[in-house]
């Protein structure tokens, strides 16, 4: 075991053939991976963590108040994170939570996999890149911001979700309350969507707002339609109450 003697104890690795792999118990304050690369197959009890190069963790990584990302990691058990911005490439074949429950906050803006086996708790989510979500996400806020471009060919559970860029549904999309399409959605002929309460499909801006649906799609409450929305012979909507269309 690597523990702290006295407080603030940090790691730097700098260097391509740098490298620090542990199967025990590692504590420290803070870990920066300027290159080079940093396994852990044990616990690792840190509070910040900047990486450059490799990050992996194959068992439990846990206390992170904040992560940033600009190299590669690959998270495959257990990350407990407070709130972490991915600039590069994030692999995720396991579960990513919050230090007790779900994450704070999280901001991808590189290229993130979420991989079969793979589970995301968070109540804030935000996508700025490309996202590929291929296991089970469950996120209370979620914004696919104007560069995002995101395929869920799985399991997505939101609260409330806004579409500013470009996503595309093969999988299952659950809301628990609303969800706004502000520029291109594609919900294919193998998706399906539920809402609980309503959808709103408008770009007050630039009237771009547009949805294809060729799959299933159940709204609790009401719809409501400002621009276009297309879609074939495989594609359904219902509602249980108000359907509006000026589009």
């Amino acid at each position: 075991s690597l523990i702290n003697d006295s407080f603030g104890r940090d790691i730097w690795l700098n260097g391509p053939s740098a490298q620090f792999s542990s199967s025990g118990i590692v504590t420290l304050r803070s870990i920066l991976i300027s290159s080079g690369s940093f396994v852990n197959s044990g616990v690792l009890n840190v509070k910040r963590v900047a990486n450059f190069g490799y990050l992996t963790n194959n068992s439990l990584m846990q206390g992170v108040d904040s992560l940033y990302n600009d190299g590669e990691f690959s998270n495959n058990d257990n990350l407990r994170i407070m709130t972490f911005f991915n600039d590069s490439i994030l692999k995720n074949y396991g579960t990513i939570q919050g230090l007790t429950t779900v994450v704070d906050s999280m901001y991808n803006n590189g290229t993130f996999t979420n991989f079969s086996n793979g589970l995301i708790k968070a109540d804030s989510a935000t996508n700025n890149g490309l996202f590929t979500n291929n296991g089970t996400i469950e996120w209370l806020q979620f914004t696919n911001y104007i560069n995002g471009v995101f395929t869920n060919n799985n399991a997505l559970s939101f609260d409330d979700m806004t579409n500013m860029g470009n996503f595309t549904n093969n999988g299952s999309i659950v809301g628990a309350v609303s969800m706004w399409n502000n520029e291109v959605f594609n919900n294919t002929s193998t998706g399906t969507i539920t809402l609980s309460v309503s959808f709103l499909n408008a770009d007050s801006l630039s009237n771009t707002a547009s949805f294809n649906n060729d799959g299933s799609f159940d709204i609790g409450d009401s719809f409501y339609n400002f621009n276009t929305i297309t879609g074939s012979s495989t594609g359904s909507f219902t509602m249980q109450d108000t359907s509006y269309n000026s589009g």
